[in-house]
Order: C-alpha cells, then sequence, then structure tokens
C-alpha cells in the first residue's frame, strides 16, 4: 500500500514540475479544474496555473488520507507537492502581489490560498503572504475567512497561539480533537464573526462529523 501511494504521490510532484517547465496552462485547465461556473479573470492563464496547483495539492492528499493520515513518512511525502507548488506562488507573488479575485476570479485566489496554507514548511513565506493577504482583503480582493485560516496555521507553526480558532490537533492514544492555544479564548467567537466564521463549537462538530472524531469531555 504505501509503495503504491509513493508512486502516486510522486506521480503527482512529477506531473507539476512538468507543467510548470511547459507553461502548458490550458491543458492543465481541464485536468484540475473543478465543476465551477465560468469566471471573468484577467488573467485566465494564471488562474489556470493556480487551479492546476490546487488541483495537484487535492489529489495527493486524498492519497494521503485513504491510506491513513496520521503515518509520518507519509505526511513527509507531502513535500513533494507542497515544496513545488510553495516555489512556484513564491514567483506569482514576486510578479503580480497577492493574486486577487479581480485578477484570477474566485476559485484562482482561493486556490492560492490554498497553496499557501500548506506551506508550513517556509514559515517566513507563510508569514509575507499574511501580510499580502490581510492587505488583498481590505480591498475586497480575497476572504476574510481565508485570512483567519492563513493566520492561525502560520501563528501555531511558529509556536504561538492562534486568534481565530481554526486549526485542531488530535492528542493522546485515543486521538481526541481539540483546538490548538486560543488567544484571549473567552472572545474567540465574536473574532470569528467579525470574519463571517461559524462558532467554535459548531466548527468542532462539522469537523467531527467530517472525520468521525471524538472530542474531550470538557
Amino acid at each position: 500500500m504505501i509503495r503504491s501511494l509513493q508512486k502516486n504521490v510522486w506521480a503527482w510532484a512529477i506531473c507539476l514540475a512538468v507543467a510548470l517547465a511547459t507553461g502548458v496552462w490550458s491543458d492543465c485547465l481541464s485536468a484540475g479544474e473543478s465543476a465551477t461556473a465560468p469566471v471573468t479573470a484577467a488573467d485566465e492563464e494564471l488562474r489556470c496555473l493556480l487551479l492546476y496547483m490546487e488541483h495537484v495539492d487535492q489529489q495527493a492528499r486524498k492519497a494521503v488520507i485513504q491510506a491513513g493520515m496520521t503515518t509520518g513518512e507519509l505526511m513527509k511525502m507531502m513535500l513533494a507537492v507542497d515544496v513545488p507548488n510553495a516555489n512556484r506562488m513564491k514567483k506569482i507573488v514576486a510578479t503580480y502581489g497577492w493574486p486577487g479575485k479581480s485578477l484570477v476570479g474566485d476559485d484562482g485566489a482561493a486556490a492560492a490560498w490554498l497553496v499557501v496554507q500548506h506551506a508550513t514548511h517556509d514559515l517566513p513565506f507563510m508569514e509575507r503572504c499574511v501580510a499580502l493577504l490581510k492587505a488583498a482583503v481590505e480591498q475586497g480582493e480575497a476572504s476574510p475567512k481565508h485570512l483567519a485560516y492563513l493566520s492561525d496555521r502560520a501563528r501555531v507553526h511558529q509556536g504561538k497561539s492562534q486568534i481565530y480558532g481554526t486549526q485542531f490537533k488530535l492528542v493522546g492514544p485515543e486521538q481526541l480533537l481539540v483546538a490548538d492555544p486560543i488567544e484571549d479564548e473567552a472572545h474567540v467567537d465574536e473574532r470569528r464573526a467579525t470574519l463571517g466564521l461559524s462558532t467554535m463549537a459548531e466548527q468542532e462538530r462539522a469537523i467531527r462529523a467530517t472525520y468521525l472524531l471524538r472530542s474531550p469531555v470538557h
């Protein structure tokens, strides 16, 4: 199973590397775009690239999840996708700034966020993107929810308390679902509401229902 999965993930990494080298984004669009309504984007080629990067990311993670995603060896394999994706995002950001909705459409902007959300191997880049994404949100070019998730992910991986309570982990032999430490936890739901997020309790229920996880008794 592991050997088969390794081939699967590496196949996606190779596919991405070849696509980045050739720049044939018209082919990538049909392979990577989900069924969404047509959008108007100022740079359709860039949107196509972002959607394809998102597609590679998600297909690789589906393969890992199907194999039981808690294995450290399997999670390391995600770097075969996350590193080239992040490197390409660095070039995109250097050229365009944060790729917002008017440039790449709603789905392209969401794909850009997802790629950076998984760039935990490069925290300085994530932190830089948090600032860029915040400015984009203020200009109506990005989703406030994406800002909450990226801000929290960066802080947690820096050993800091999260602000919006979007990051969870599994603890103990029973693999109980708990939120990573939250700054000023008493007011977290108020902060979440300002960015259009549901309450912590609602988010916990949704995660448990999706992954069939247990939560500790409070």
